[in-house]
C-alpha cells in the first residue's frame, strides 16, 4: 500500500512512545555472553548514546593504568573500539556515570576516582570526551548516579555522600551527606512522589539504606532502611517496580532485595532469590518488553548474572541465570544492537573482559510504528509530523538520532502499510 497523495495532518491520539524499535512482550532469552577485553581490572560501565548514531554504547574504566575506554554499539550486536581516555595516572578510576552535564544535547561522563577522592567531569566532544573538571568528594567515592545533571556518589571511606549541584554548564557545588557504615552507592530517585528529587545510600556495614527526601529547601533525612539480619547492601537501582507512580527500591544483598515505597516510607524488604552467590551489581531494565521494569543482577562470586521478571504488582518471579564463566561486578542495561530492547554488560574485573549478553526476549515490531497498534499507517504519519523538526528525545525520532527529520519520514514511507 502506498502512502496517501496528500498529507491529512489529522493528528493521531498521542501515546508515549520515544520513536526507538518497538517490541512486542516474549519469554525470557539471552544469547551466550561474548567477552571482549578490556584494560586491567575494570571497575565501573555505563550504557548510553555516546556518538551520533541510534545504538547504545559502553563505557568501563579500568584502573592500572587509569583510563575510560568507550565500545561502540551496532546493529550487529557486536561492540566496536572507541577512544580511550587516559586519566590522570594512580587516581583509581572506579565507577563511572553518563548523563548530559553541560549545555549540549550528548551524553557526558562522570567517573569516580577512589584514590583522590574526587570526581572526573569528562565532556562529550562529538563522541571523544575531554577532561573538563575534578571536583572534590569524599575519601574513597564508590557507587555514583545522575539525574537532571546533579550527580551524587557514596564515599566508602568518608561514611558519606557527596551531591554535586549542577549549574547547567558541568560547574558543580557540593554538600555531604552524613551516611552509615562503608556506603556503597548512591542514587536519585523520587520515593514520595513530590516531584521533588530524592537520594537512597547503601551503607554496606550497617546493613541499612539511607533516605534524604527532596525540599524545596534541600535534603532532609528520612528513617533508615534495615536490609534484614545478615544482609549486607551493595548496589542499588530505583524504578517504579508496582506501577503506582513512585520509585521504589531494588537492592544487591545476598538476594534481590525490593522495597516498595508507600508514599509516607516503604513496606518490605521482600528477598527474591538471584541463582547465584555474592550479588554486587544490579539494575533495572523492562527485559521482556511486557511494560513491567524487571531486574538483573551481577554475581561477584558465582560467575553469572540473573534477569528476575516482574510479575506485576511488584511481585517478582524465579530468576533466568545466564552464564558468565567470569567473577563479575558491575552490571549495566541498555540497547547496544538498536532493537528496541535492553541488552546487558556484565564487567570481569579479574578476568580484565566485558560480557555482552544481547536480548532476544522481545519480538520486534516494524519501524514507524510509532502507537504500537502492529501497522504503519495515517496514525503514525500523523504523530511524526506533529514533531517534525523537534530536537531532543521526541515522539517520531525513529532513528534515534535526535531530532525528527527527512530521515524518520523516509523510514516510515518505506514501510507505509507494513
Amino acid at each position: 500500500m502506498k502512502p496517501p497523495a496528500h498529507i491529512l495532518l489529522a493528528f493521531a491520539p498521542l501515546v508515549v512512545c520515544d520513536g526507538l524499535p518497538r517490541r512486542a512482550a516474549g519469554q525470557l532469552a539471552f544469547r551466550p555472553a561474548v567477552h571482549t577485553p578490556v584494560g586491567q581490572r575494570p571497575s565501573g560501565v555505563v550504557i548510553a548514546r555516546l556518538n551520533a548514531d541510534a545504538f547504545a554504547d559502553v563505557a568501563v574504566t579500568s584502573d592500572n593504568p587509569d583510563k575510560l575506554i568507550i565500545f561502540l554499539g551496532s546493529a550487529a550486536g557486536a561492540l566496536g573500539l572507541g577512544p580511550a581516555i587516559e586519566l590522570p595516572e594512580g587516581v583509581g578510576a572506579s565507577a563511572v556515570v553518563a548523563g548530559r552535564l553541560d549545555a549540549g544535547l550528548s551524553n557526558d561522563l562522570a567517573v569516580g576516582l577512589q584514590n583522590a577522592g574526587a570526581v572526573a567531569i569528562l565532556l562529550n566532544t562529538g563522541g571523544d570526551f575531554a577532561l573538563a573538571a575534578t571536583v572534590a568528594v569524599g575519601n574513597n567515592p564508590r557507587g555514583m548516579d545522575t539525574a537532571g545533571g546533579d550527580l551524587v556518589v557514596a564515599n566508602r571511606d568518608s561514611n558519606t555522600a557527596t551531591l554535586l549541584l549542577n549549574d547547567g554548564n558541568a560547574v558543580f557545588s557540593t554538600m555531604t551527606l552524613p551516611a552509615g557504615d562503608e556506603p556503597r552507592a548512591a542514587i536519585f530517585g523520587d520515593f514520595n512522589g513530590d516531584g521533588l528529587r530524592d537520594v537512597a545510600i547503601s551503607n554496606h556495614d550497617d546493613r541499612t539504606i539511607s533516605i534524604y527526601l527532596g525540599t524545596p529547601r534541600g535534603l532532609v533525612a528520612a528513617a533508615d532502611l534495615f536490609v534484614g539480619a545478615g544482609l549486607r547492601p551493595d548496589a542499588l537501582a530505583a524504578a517504579d517496580l508496582n506501577g503506582d507512580g513512585l520509585d521504589d527500591l531494588a537492592v544487591a544483598t545476598d538476594f534481590a532485595t525490593v522495597f516498595l515505597s508507600t508514599g509516607a516510607g516503604f513496606s518490605g524488604p521482600v528477598h527474591y532469590p538471584v541463582g547465584g552467590d555474592g550479588p554486587s551489581g544490579i539494575t533495572v531494565d523492562d527485559f521482556n518488553c511486557d511494560g513491567l521494569p524487571d531486574i538483573a543482577t551481577s554475581h561477584a562470586d558465582a560467575g553469572s548474572a540473573s534477569v528476575i521478571p516482574n510479575m506485576g504488582g511488584g511481585v517478582f518471579g524465579g530468576p533466568l541465570v545466564l552464564a558468565i564463566g567470569q567473577t563479575n561486578d558491575g552490571i549495566a542495561a541498555g540497547d547496544i544492537d538498536g532493537d528496541g530492547d535492553p541488552d546487558l554488560v556484565v564487567i570481569n574485573r579479574d578476568a580484565n573482559t566485558l560480557s555482552l549478553l544481547i536480548n532476544d526476549s522481545c519480538t520486534p515490531i516494524i519501524p514507524g510504528d510509532l502507537d504500537g497498534d502492529g501497522d504503519v499507517d495515517q496514525a503514525d504519519l500523523g504523530i511524526l509530523l506533529a514533531f517534525y523538526g523537534c530536537v531532543g528525545e521526541c515522539p517520531g525520532d525513529i532513528n534515534a538520532d535526535g531530532a525528527v527529520d527527512q530521515a524518520d519520514l523516509g523510514i516510515l514511507l518505506a514501510n507505509y502499510g507494513s
